[in-house]
Formats: structure tokens, C-alpha cells, sequence
């Protein structure tokens, strides 16, 4: 019954830019995504999971958990994201896992009915202590 809900492809980053492009962070949070691009973000922060322990190819899935998550981070820095940023590659590894456990939570949230209101909060809290 779960494998009806498993994406078919992975997130088209031209259309995830083009949606993120003039939204507010709020608006990005996985609790607002839809469900086909909240599925296919799974998939593609899974498949860099795997990419980082297993050595395996991703460069696609990597480069959509790049953008998301320098597009959280350049809004928090400053709400318009016109303010450049500069990201250790220890960091920006650190906001993906953050964001793929947020994502994944969001999910089973939708799936179970039970939300434990904090996982945007999360997301946030998590992502404003990572130095850019």
C-alpha cells in the first residue's frame, strides 16, 4: 500500500527553482510543499544519503538538496536572499541531513494523521545554527 506513494522520479530542479524562486522561507517549508514535490524530495535527499556512505553516483539529487538548502539559508540570512553567503562544505552537509530528516517526518506526519507541530520549527531552529 506505501509503494503507491513512492515517486516516480526524482525533483526537477528547474521547476523546484522556479517555484522557490520568490517565495518566502515560510512558503518552502516541507509542511507547506505538495506532495509530489515533498516525495521526490525525499528521494533525492535519500539518494545523496546513500551517495555520501556508499561513494555512489547522485550529482542530480545533489544538486536539488544544494539548492533547497543554500535557498533556506541565503532567507535566513536575509528574507530577500540579496545577501551572499559562503557554506563549509561541513555545514552544508549538516543542512542537507537536517533538511532529509524533516522531509522524512513531514511525511509519515501526512501519512499517520499525527503531527508532532514542530518539524518546520525544527527545520528552522536547526538551519539558523549552521554558520554561513
Amino acid at each position: 500500500m506505501l509503494q503507491t506513494l513512492r515517486p516516480i522520479s526524482t525533483t526537477d530542479l528547474s521547476l523546484l527553482s522556479r517555484f522557490a524562486e520568490s517565495r518566502p522561507v515560510e512558503e518552502l517549508l516541507p509542511s507547506k510543499l505538495s506532495e509530489p514535490i515533498l516525495l521526490s524530495l525525499a528521494l533525492d535527499l535519500r539518494r545523496v544519503e546513500l551517495m555520501v556512505k556508499q561513494d555512489a553516483e547522485a550529482s542530480s539529487s545533489l544538486s536539488v538538496a544544494v539548492y533547497l538548502v543554500v535557498k533556506y539559508l541565503m532567507l535566513l540570512a536575509s528574507p530577500k536572499g540579496d545577501r551572499k553567503i559562503s557554506i563549509p562544505e561541513e555545514s552544508l552537509i549538516q543542512a542537507v541531513q537536517i533538511l532529509s530528516i524533516t522531509v522524512e517526518r513531514e511525511i509519515v506526519t501526512r501519512i499517520i494523521g499525527v503531527s508532532d507541530q514542530n518539524g518546520d520549527e525544527y527545520l528552522l531552529s536547526a538551519l539558523r545554527t549552521i554558520k554561513v
